[in-house]
């Protein structure tokens, strides 16, 4: 009987997480179709950023995520885990949503 060690209860919330995002990647075709990115300010159309929000820079390619949405700046996290503080006319001009 094998013990049970840190090493296979990592290995086990791992499979369990792969299998929790399995899950959540083929819902995601039906909840892009509900949620809205655009609203209406003074009958102008505007974006929305929210946390959680996939952003793309134009330049790179690179694929950033909104962590923090302040008054007139945006907190950005790239894959490796950096933080990047954007603001709002960076943000307009050099990314494009997701």
């Amino acid at each position: 009987m094998n013990k049970l060690d840190s090493s296979v209860i990592l290995k086990l919330l791992r499979e369990e997480r792969a299998k929790q995002l399995d899950a959540l990647r083929s819902e995601l075709p039906a909840l892009a179709e509900n949620v809205t990115v655009h609203t209406s300010v003074d009958g102008i159309p505007k974006k929305i950023v929210t946390a959680g929000l996939k952003l793309r820079d134009k330049t790179g390619g690179k694929l950033y995520t909104v962590q923090a949405v302040g008054a007139d700046s945006v907190i950005l996290v790239d894959p490796t885990g950096q933080t990047v503080n954007v603001s709002d006319s960076q943000l307009e001009s050099g990314f494009d949503l997701d």
